[in-house]
């Protein structure tokens, strides 16, 4: 395209940027010059002393998790200083967020106002692979509130490779979750079968000792059971062994 028309702004310095953003010449962070945009892919606008004390804030909506950022900040800034955003030149982007372009005395460079930690969700997209995580949320009323949680969780047990079509290993889920900050299920045995009593009578003792710690009142709380599984990928086995005393004690 031919934006050499933008020249005309006075007080504005422009350049011929690629479509990816970047600077197609050189020394452009000093350079006074017309620079030629007769057949660029994109234009890019120069902030600081180039085009007069020019300042952007670029306020990144794809980042919410509400979708209310922009909003949000408009609304601090309003609380702030009434009058400011009259004042303030806003600019929708082709990412759905927004800049704030203002001009003053003094410019700072590039800096992050603010930022927040990435989420599971935005994490495992960089994975690579296609995944299934099966778990469970755990919290307050969940089941009847029976276990004292104060606090939701999700809790992994299982992730599925679906481009194998078979589960992970309990090594590969952990490397999984610590890789993107997953809780995964408690661990209460691992090891080979020869060192457990493998009967229905020990399962149902084993699940009859656990306990998610103490009451207000110092009472063990009872867990509801275990589940037993074999580290496999293909051909697993598994099964859930409930405490009856958990049954009873709840009246289930």
């Amino acid at each position: 395209m031919n934006a050499n028309h933008l020249h005309d702004i006075e007080g504005l310095q422009f350049m011929p940027i690629k479509k990816t953003k970047v600077p197609i010449i050189k020394g452009w962070q000093t350079s006074m010059a017309k620079h030629d945009m007769s057949d660029c892919e994109a234009v890019g606008l120069v902030c600081g002393g180039l085009s007069g004390g020019l300042e952007v804030i670029d306020c990144d909506e794809k980042y919410s998790l509400d979708g209310k950022l922009f909003e949000t900040y408009k609304r601090f800034v309003h609380e702030a200083d009434p009058s400011l955003l009259k004042k303030l030149v806003v600019q929708k982007t082709k990412n759905g967020g927004y800049h704030l372009i203002y001009r003053c005395s003094k410019i700072e460079g590039n800096l992050k106002l603010a930022n927040r930690p990435t989420t599971p969700e935005e994490k495992l997209k960089t994975y690579g692979k296609n995944i299934a995580i099966q778990g469970e949320i755990v919290g307050p009323k969940i089941n009847g509130g029976r276990l004292k949680i104060t606090d939701f969780a999700f809790k992994v047990f299982n992730i599925w490779d679906i481009d194998k079509a078979c589960y992970m290993t309990y090594d590969e889920v952990t490397d999984i979750c610590t890789k993107f900050g997953l809780q995964q299920v408690e661990l209460i045995f691992r090891g080979m079968a020869n060192e457990l009593e493998l009967t229905t009578k020990a399962f149902v003792a084993m699940a009859v000792a656990q306990t998610y710690g103490k009451d207000a009142e110092s009472n063990d709380i009872k867990a509801e059971g275990i589940v037993v599984k074999t580290n496999t990928s293909f051909d697993r086995t598994s099964f859930k062994v409930i405490s009856h005393e958990y049954l009873l004690e709840h009246d289930l």
